[in-house]
């Protein structure tokens, strides 16, 4: 679909300038952040970025935005804005995002981002006022993301805690509890998918074993699940969803079974509590853990 907006070229509205080394053992500790390629890597007492300060990963997470409403000090491992021109700063933080900077990086060993690969890019700019419009109404959205988050965590908590209660209350199976396993209230399967078969224009949740979530265009299960990273970096991690989605073919799947229902986030506060808290569930693996269920 053609843009409405006049396409004009990154370097056009945007100067990228490449951050600057500092090591951890000559960080002093100040107010400002230290932004690298993954986000606040410290702080420190000061600073090379006026606020807000917007970045790209240049080496390791390369192409990544990243923004900062405070002065900060970016770091040599990403590209940041020196200067703005005609550009809202907060509106070129959410236009990175659309672009696919990860496909310029150049090297073999260590993926790098020159700022020359990338000026030439074709990106649409609406007038100001349109720009400002845009990044005020996608802050308010990333800032109801975020309080939803905190919010899901403290319920996290606060069931972790009320699970641990009723448990240590009720060991001795008094008011009817009894033991069972899992496979007496879920059915348990895995996704058919990889992770590059996601899609970026995809409508529904496509869960692998990484914290971040994908796209897909079909969806293998609708209902309550707990879902659950089955190798790599974050195996255990457990996470509860409902509706429509996509799975890794790693990642496992806890579905209710008929007249079952009503026990699930039971369930799901369970396996949360021993794979996360107490690396229980049959983690295997030294160099990659896994988990075998079944």
């Amino acid at each position: 679909m053609k843009s409405p907006f006049p396409l004009v070229r990154l370097s056009d509205v945007i100067t990228f300038q490449r951050g600057h080394d500092l090591p951890r053992d000559k960080m002093i500790p100040g107010p400002y952040p230290v932004v690298g390629s993954n986000g606040i890597l410290g702080y420190h007492n000061e600073y090379t970025t006026e606020s807000p300060g917007v970045s790209i990963g240049r080496s390791g997470n390369v192409g990544n935005p990243f923004i900062v409403y405070t002065k900060s000090w970016s770091h040599n491992t990403c590209l940041y804005i020196k200067e703005y021109k005609g550009i809202d700063p907060i509106f070129s933080y959410y236009l990175l995002q659309t672009l696919p900077l990860s496909n310029y990086a150049g090297g073999t060993a260590v993926p790098t981002l020159n700022r020359n690969h990338i000026s030439d890019l074709q990106i649409p700019l609406p007038p100001l006022p349109t720009q400002r419009a845009i990044a005020a109404t996608l802050s308010c959205l990333d800032d109801k993301i975020a309080c939803n988050r905190r919010m899901c965590a403290v319920l996290e908590e606060m069931a972790g805690a009320l699970f641990e209660e009723l448990t240590a209350n009720h060991a001795n199976h008094a008011n009817g509890w009894t033991e069972g396993t899992l496979g007496d209230v879920c059915e348990v399967f895995t996704g058919k998918k990889n992770v590059n078969e996601t899609a970026k224009d995809g409508k529904y949740i496509f869960f692998s074993c990484a914290p971040e979530t994908a796209l897909s265009n079909e969806y293998i299960y609708d209902g309550k699940a707990i879902i659950i990273a089955g190798n790599g970096a974050y195996t255990g991690r457990t996470q509860f969803y409902n509706g429509k989605f996509d799975l890794y073919q790693r990642t496992y799947a806890c579905v209710p079974k008929t007249d079952a229902e009503k026990y699930i986030y039971l369930a799901y506060c369970t396996m949360k509590y021993s794979f996360e808290k107490e690396h229980l569930g049959g983690t295997r693996g030294s160099a990659i853990p896994y988990i075998v269920m079944g």
